[in-house]
């Protein structure tokens, strides 16, 4: 089972701790271990108004308080049963971070997307991104809790619907072993659900006036929806024979066409069960990079977008550290 060693970063903040159920409901389900990293940022402590006496004495009480804040945090009643370690150390907050998801061989790492700000606390927000970009083990980010903002911690009797952004790259489907595993983890004892989903972008206007220029027929577009639907049979059934029966998890796809493909996602995602009479999923799984053009879209900036609107948990994965792991 995947996510063995789970890394929960800390700034203080309730916003922050919202991250620990989640993260000790995976390593309960996985038999594995939760780290609490509490950053003390250099950033806000080496200023001109400060002699360097003074700095390294602020930071010393951050530290001191940091630590103390880890040992009061591990005696909350969701890490009964689990071994958890605490780390406090203190520099450029999300350097900290991704230099220990590195060396410390992290599996997943659990944050939520805001925490507190001022002179003592780093902006969880600005360092999630920062994390995203570079991070070396798949991110789980959380949502501000708000009306909208699902909870990702369902009871024993619950299922969990995680989708699954696909481009029809191999870089896009990079992500498809951690999902079905984080559904698994979240499900547990349940059977979870993974569904595929491939939005096929509609033709810009400028690319209308192209087709028919140049005479480019209707049947080119059925062409590539019905190569869209053998891509994710093929690949619902390989991933159904190699990982999912075994992990009990459902495995399912389907097709949708748009012009703004984020919006399609968030649309998919988060869709009132009054209108598909099934509940919303619980999470969304996507990479950071996919392939570009008309045929597909740039995984990056759709993966950006949805994680500046989305209202429940992403699953983000950067396809080149899972091809540095195999290297």
């Amino acid at each position: 089972m995947m996510f063995e060693h789970i890394l929960v970063p800390l700034d203080g903040s309730e916003r922050a701790e919202q991250a620990i159920p989640v993260a000790t409901r995976i390593a309960r389900a996985t038999k594995g271990s939760v780290t609490l990293l509490h950053a003390a940022s250099l950033e806000f402590f080496y200023v001109p108004s400060h002699t360097l006496s003074s700095s390294y004495a602020l930071l010393e009480a951050e530290l001191a308080q940091a630590r103390q804040y880890l040992e009061s945090t591990v005696r909350l009643e969701a890490f009964t049963d689990i071994k958890v370690h605490r780390v406090s150390l203190s520099g450029i907050a999300h350097q900290m971070i991704l230099s220990y998801a590195k060396t410390q061989g992290v599996d997943l790492i659990v944050l939520c997307r805001h925490g507190s700000t001022g002179l003592k606390r780093w902006a969880l927000g600005s360092v999630a991104q920062k994390v995203i970009r570079e991070s070396p083990a798949p991110i789980l980010v959380l949502p501000e809790e708000s009306q909208q903002a699902k909870p990702l911690c369902p009871d024993e009797t619950s299922d969990i619907r995680l989708l699954v952004a696909l481009d029809g790259s191999s870089l896009a489907e990079t992500v498809l072993v951690s999902a079905v595993h984080l559904a698994a983890a979240l499900a547990s004892p349940q059977r979870g659900q993974v569904h595929l989903l491939r939005v096929v972008p509609l033709l810009t206007r400028e690319e209308e006036v192209i087709y028919q220029r140049y005479h480019i027929s209707l049947e080119m577009r059925l062409a590539l929806l019905s190569d869209a639907a053998s891509y994710l049979q093929v690949v619902s059934e390989k991933v159904t024979r190699e990982l999912a029966d075994g992990l009990g998890i459902g495995i399912s796809w389907s097709i949708k066409e748009g012009r703004d493909v984020a919006e399609m996602l968030l649309n998919m995602a988060e869709v009132s069960e009054r209108i598909t009479r099934e509940r919303p999923y619980d999470a969304m799984a996507l990479t950071t990079h996919g392939r570009s053009g008309w045929q597909r879209w740039l995984m990056g900036s759709i993966t950006e977008r949805v994680l500046a609107h989305a209202h429940l948990p992403l699953l983000i994965i950067r396809p080149q550290a899972v091809q540095e792991q195999k290297s």
